[in-house]
């Protein structure tokens, strides 16, 4: 009986001893599956809470923390200030068109209507008027389009570029020749509506970008050139890039000018400044597109977004003086930069974010 006591007892420690191994296998294995799937942990584990979002997410998450206002959930075309308040802009999907107060991030419909194949937008000088680009298989077409009126006004398909004058009260645009007038291009100024149009120029430049910047002075630029245009036809070269990679950013009044281009002799980005009056201009940074910048209200400061890093998609955003060229950063972006412009009380820089096409705003003042 003492022996077969003792077989029992025997039995009974080897299966606790043999139950207790099963768990400790168990935990250790949950534990080892809960640490990265058996891989290595210090590997798969950063130890912070950005650990199981996307990029994407990352990049907000890192926004957020460097003070950038994400405005909307929306992607966004088009976008500028708003004379009432905020910030003004088309849903890039729908065409729709909505307001963003930046004080209390609310946010309002001001056009359900859906556009189909919309592209993009140029608004009038009082934001109630609009010059909208739509896709069509057979060539893209711009129409004109007022919010007041509700009425639209499709352009001729032959018009390329079309820009408003600073009172907003015409417009200037670009028209391509036909085989019947021997293939010259035109420039025209009319009324928004295309009514009453007179032609100022013909010319046998072609891929022409129109811009308006004094009332008596119009402008446009090839792929490396800038010419002015009188509105009575009388043509002056501005500005040569000798480069096909020209970008141009007039400031509010049009009287102050910045351009861009890539040097072919060793790649490098040139930002130059140029008065409209007078012709001075110099060199003020390199590594920036003129695209990139926005200008203050007072027309002394620009700020630019640069890469942070070459490749990178962080950017700062950079104060730059074009009266001595001094420079100074305001802030990060971590989704990047792109369409920059201040909003009307100049307290905010407002762009989009190349990532992820949201809006974004980084308060600049008090």
């Amino acid at each position: 009986m003492r022996g077969a006591t003792w077989y029992n007892k025997e039995i009974t420690m080897r299966l606790k001893v043999y139950l207790i191994t099963i768990l400790i296998s168990v935990v250790a294995g949950t534990s080892w599956y809960l640490m990265g799937e058996g891989g290595d942990f210090e590997e798969r584990q950063t130890g912070t809470i950005l650990d199981g979002f996307t990029d994407n997410d990352k990049s907000r998450i890192k926004s957020a923390e460097s003070g950038l206002i994400l405005l909307s959930q929306r992607k966004a075309i088009s976008a500028t200030d708003s004379p009432e308040k905020g910030v003004l802009f088309y849903e890039k999907e729908t065409g729709k068109v909505f307001q963003v107060d930046i004080a209390n991030k609310t946010e309002s419909v001001v056009s359900s209507k859906v556009l189909e194949n919309f592209l993009s937008t140029v608004w009038a000088p009082n934001k109630r008027d609009v010059i909208s680009l739509f896709y069509s298989p057979n060539g893209n077409r711009l129409s004109y389009y007022d919010y007041d009126a509700k009425k639209a006004w499709a352009y001729d398909q032959s018009i390329k570029s079309a820009v408003f004058s600073p009172d907003g009260n015409s417009v200037a645009y670009f028209k391509t020749g036909s085989e019947e007038d021997g293939g010259l291009n035109k420039i025209f100024i009319a009324q928004p509506n295309g009514s009453y149009t007179k032609k100022i120029l013909d010319t046998r430049l072609t891929d022409i970008e129109m811009f308006w910047p004094l009332d008596s002075q119009l402008s446009f630029k090839t792929k490396s050139s800038v010419f002015m245009l009188s509105k009575d036809g009388a043509l002056s070269k501005f500005f040569d890039a000798y480069s096909e990679t020209l970008n141009v950013m007039w400031s509010q009044s049009g009287k102050k000018v910045l351009l861009s281009y890539i040097n072919p002799n060793n790649g490098i980005t040139e930002l130059w400044f140029k008065n409209t009056d007078f012709g001075g201009e110099g060199l003020l940074t390199t590594g920036i597109s003129a695209s990139d910048c926005a200008w203050s209200i007072d027309e002394v400061n620009i700020f630019c977004a640069a890469n942070k890093f070459p490749g990178s998609l962080e950017t700062e955003i950079r104060l730059i003086s074009t009266d001595n060229g001094s420079v100074k950063t305001m802030g990060v972006s971590a989704v990047g930069s792109k369409n920059l412009f201040l909003s009307s009380l100049e307290d905010f820089l407002v762009f989009t974010s190349p990532l992820d096409e949201r809006l974004y705003a980084l308060k600049i003042s008090n």
